[in-house]
């Protein structure tokens, strides 16, 4: 019998294992100004979790990415570091944090498909891909190579995409990607996206109980 996701994420998670030192570099980077990871303090906007007397790193794993599909857009402006997925008065980033804390994804990587690209929502990012507004080497590629050096991620990898507009955002930019980056995912899909009503735990549940093998869920 095939295994189920998360018995394949139990047993490669020690291959993702973050170090002081990466996490360092990491917070010291412009990638930590749109991205985070799937750990939160005492509130979903609480950014002392990632104070280095707390020592982060030991909570994280960089063989796990997940991904929505645009940085949004802030009232106050551009993020700053560590607070996407972890915005204050974001209530969709606090259903994310109830679905993943206790799961085998606590800890992933969190970041989003195209990045530094702030849009309201993931519509008018594709509508701008189609049009070919979007520069896909500056905020596809290049990011994403960026961030599995910078967070010296193992040579396999799994991708949860965030809904199915960040799957068709997926979609419209993976053919992309270099074959030495692609040969190294496995990219989920299936898990609501935590901005959609309702929460995304039960997707998440259903994700992790599904065959690995699965393409319902999972594309290699």
């Amino acid at each position: 019998m095939s295994q189920t996701v998360a018995e394949y994420l139990a047993e490669t998670k020690a291959s993702g294992a973050v170090s002081e030192e990466v996490f360092r570099a990491y917070a010291n980077s412009d990638v930590s100004s749109y991205s985070s990871w799937a750990i939160w303090g005492k509130t979903t906007s609480d950014l002392t979790v990632f104070d280095v007397e707390n020592e982060p790193w030991e909570r994280l794993r960089s063989d796990v990415f997940i991904m929505g599909g645009n940085t949004g857009k802030l009232d106050k402006g551009k993020l700053t570091r560590f607070q996407n997925f972890h915005a204050e008065g974001h209530s969709p980033d606090g259903r994310l944090r109830t679905a993943v804390t206790g799961t085998l994804l606590e800890g992933a990587f969190l970041s989003d498909v195209v990045k530094d690209y702030p849009t309201a929502d993931s519509g008018p990012l594709l509508k701008a891909i189609g049009a070919g507004d979007v520069d896909i080497t500056k905020h596809v590629v290049g990011p994403l190579q960026e961030e599995l050096r910078l967070l010296n991620s193992p040579e396999k990898l799994v991708l949860v995409l965030l809904g199915g507009t960040t799957v068709d955002v997926w979609d419209a930019v993976s053919p992309h990607l270099p074959a030495d980056v692609t040969q190294r995912l496995t990219v989920l899909k299936g898990m609501r996206h935590h901005s959609a009503n309702g929460t995304p735990r039960t997707s998440l549940e259903t994700l992790l109980a599904a065959p690995v093998d699965d393409h319902r869920h999972v594309t290699v």
